[in-house]
């Protein structure tokens, strides 16, 4: 802190000690008839300055620069010499601390151990096993689908039966059978395109294979060139483009149609509302419903299609 020392040449106070600057200001100020108010009053300053400069509290003051100028000023006031007060101030004052330049200091270098390294560190193992164990789980998920998917398409490993087609036989030998009467015909009905080899990779035995329902005289489904069932009736039409596996069943449990279906068959389906519809490729099969087209879109993942079908169209199954 900052004291204002007496003066060189002081006036000699009544205990006989030289006078401070402080005292010098304010006695003279007395021999006016002043008070540190009138003196604030007059130069605008704040009596707290005033009566630091008379007490030499240097601590309550602002820097020299300022101070010097309140000397001046206060000097002036009460009649007194500024030049040689303010020299008096500046050779008692106490000097300002020495600021040292700053030196250059060489920058620490980041290491293995600093905290930030580390965390970033930890941050990016934890990414990497992040992709990992992403990686592995679509694995997994991709893995569980191919289990749980249906059966194999014709052309991958599976043995199709197929029928060659029809000749026309020569003219003598269609007089020939013309003459010879035929028994009656049998109901058609849709032949399983897959064999055992496919329906067991499904998870069936041959037994099993053996007892799977066929569409018989109670049921209307007919493929490939088979006449469509009455027009308004309850008949879900399926125009195959692409090989697709379809299975549809009615309410009462019978199965209209169990097959692998190829591009250009036309299906038609007719039992008992609802019906429980799979189709297995559903991109490869036009779909209509009462002679209007039926959309499955909300009801089809992964390319399988899996809805039932009520009077008001396709629903969740």
């Amino acid at each position: 802190m900052r004291r204002l020392r007496p003066t060189e040449d002081p006036d000699i106070g009544p205990g006989g000690e030289p006078q401070t600057l402080g005292e010098t200001l304010r006695k003279a100020r007395e021999a006016r008839n002043m008070t540190a108010q009138d003196v604030a009053a007059k130069l605008r300053l704040n009596t707290g300055i005033v009566n630091a400069l008379e007490e030499g509290a240097g601590e309550r003051l602002p820097a020299p620069t300022y101070v010097r100028g309140y000397i001046r000023a206060y000097a002036r006031l009460v009649g007194l010499d500024p030049v040689s007060l303010i020299l008096e101030y500046d050779r008692t004052a106490a000097a300002p601390p020495e600021i040292e330049p700053q030196r250059d200091m060489p920058e620490p270098q980041a290491s293995a151990g600093d905290l930030p390294v580390k965390a970033m560190t930890y941050v990016i193992i934890a990414v990497l096993l992040a992709l990992t164990v992403m990686g592995l789980l679509q694995t997994y998920q991709q893995s569980l689908l191919s289990s749980l998917s249906l059966p194999k398409w014709a052309g991958e490993g599976a043995t199709v039966a197929t029928t060659p087609a029809a000749t026309a036989p020569p003219a003598a030998e269609r007089k020939k059978a013309a003459a010879v009467p035929l028994p009656p015909a049998e109901p058609e009905r849709p032949a399983l395109s897959y064999t055992y080899p496919v329906l067991t990779d499904a998870g069936l035995t041959p037994a099993e294979v053996e007892s799977l329902a066929v569409p018989g005289a109670g049921t209307a489904a007919t493929a490939g060139g088979a006449a469509p069932a009455a027009a308004g009736a309850d008949v879900l039409d399926m125009v195959v483009t692409a090989d697709s596996w379809i299975d549809v069943f009615d309410n009462t449990g019978a199965r209209l149609y169990y097959n692998m279906a190829h591009n250009g068959d036309h299906i038609t389906a007719q039992g008992v509302l609802p019906y429980r519809v799979r189709i297995g490729r559903v991109s490869g099969v036009h779909l209509s419903f009462r002679g209007a087209p039926l959309d499955v879109s909300g009801y089809t993942h992964d390319g399988v299609a899996r809805f039932n079908l009520t009077d008001q169209g396709a629903t969740a199954p």
